[in-house]
Order: structure tokens, then sequence, then C-alpha cells
């Protein structure tokens, strides 16, 4: 609990500052960082890294991961599989926070083209994307009447709130009795999936670094009643 309020507050601390555009300096030197140093040979991999932090993918795994822990109920207790529905509650407060907050998206100056593959899953999740952003962007319009989509708010950053929510489900819903050396090859696996999702935004200019740090402290925050879902 203490570990929720505490990113409560920092999140509260942080969005005042991003709507006060008190950190638009150090996202600036930033992102010019990331934009000189990000090497060619990366493309393709963190193609599919930004992928992973789709949104309609990350809520299909939470449903069909909540469907096979309600199949396979862990304690006796069904309410385990409500766990990973709490992706719902952080692509909710993501979207409202983007829609109240407006922090203008990194100008096209920092964005890399992302290639779209041929490849059945990758076009597939490509399309559902694009057709995801313009739903949101359609039904937003009266809220949000900015001309382009990429004026229409970052902060926070969804892929990061929604890959650090499914990293904190995946330790809380690990098997009992995992010895040190599973625990930490586990924790080192969802610490590079975390980092490489977070760091494919930056790498294609779609998310400033304040952004990310938002997502992260939404995923955070949902720390307490995620670990309460899970049980002891």
């Amino acid at each position: 609990m203490k570990v929720s309020l505490a990113c409560c507050g920092l999140m509260a601390g942080l969005t005042l500052l991003v709507h006060l555009r008190t950190l638009a300096g150090w996202d600036l030197r930033a992102m010019e960082a990331v934009a000189a140093s990000r090497p060619a040979a990366l493309t393709e991999p963190m193609n599919w890294l930004f992928r992973l932090g789709f949104a309609q993918l990350d809520l299909v795994v939470a449903l069909a991961w909540a469907g096979w822990l309600l199949w396979r109920p862990r304690r006796g207790d069904a309410c385990v599989a409500l766990a990973p529905l709490l992706l719902f509650a952080a692509v909710a407060i993501q979207g409202g926070l983007r829609l109240a907050v407006q922090q203008p998206a990194p100008t096209a100056s920092f964005e890399l083209q992302r290639p779209f593959a041929e490849q059945p899953v990758s076009a597939a999740l490509d399309r559902t994307d694009a057709a995801a952003r313009g739903a949101f962007v359609a039904v937003t319009g009266p809220v949000a009447p900015a001309t382009a989509e990429r004026e229409r708010g970052s902060y926070p950053s969804g892929h990061t709130a929604r890959i650090l929510f499914l990293a904190l489900a995946a330790w809380s819903l690990r098997p009992r009795g995992w010895g040190k050396r599973g625990c930490t090859a586990w924790v080192a696996l969802l610490g590079i999936l975390v980092g490489g999702v977070s760091y494919s935004a930056l790498f294609f200019g779609y998310h400033w670094p304040s952004d990310l740090i938002g997502g992260y402290l939404i995923a955070a925050g949902l720390w307490a009643p995620l670990r309460w879902l899970s049980g002891p």
C-alpha cells in the first residue's frame, strides 16, 4: 500500500510539472541525445518491441491470462483471475490523463519512421493499431480538437504503463517455490522486456522521457490491488 500511495503522490507532482511544461527543456535535451545515438541496426528489433506495447495486443494478453487463471484457479480463489484485468484500469488512467494534460508529442524532427513489415502477424498488428489510433482521434475530437494526432497529447506513455504492469503481474502471479536462480532469471527477463519496449517509444520519437516516467508510475500505483488479488 505504501508503494502505491507514494507512486500516486509522485504521479500528481509529475503531472503538474508536465502540465506547466517545467520539464520541457529536460525532455528536449534527452530526446536530442536519443536521436543522436540510435543505431540503424536496432530499427527492426525496436519495431517488434514497439508492437508489444500496442494496447489491443496487451489487452488480449490480459484477457487470455485471466481466462487461464480462471480455468486453473490458484489458492482455490477465482478472484486471482482479476489481477491481469487491472490492465484495463491502467489504460483508462493513461487515456484520461492524456486528454487532460495535452502534452504535445515530440516534433517530427525526432520521429524515425517505423518499417511496416509484410508478414501476416506484424501487418495485422499494424493495421489494428492504426485503426485504434484513428478511432481514438475520432472519439476524442470534441474533447481535444487538435488537427494532428501527434498534437493530441503524449503524456503519459501507454506503452510503458502497460508493459510494466504486465511485468509486475507476471512477477506477482509467478509459480511459488521458485529458487533464487529462477527468480533472478525471471526478473532479468522482465526487466529486459520493459526496458526494450520503453526504449522503443523513445527510439521512434513517439514519447518524451517524462511520458515514460508517468507510465511507470501508473503501473506501480496499481501494485497494492495487484498484490492483493495475486494472494500471498
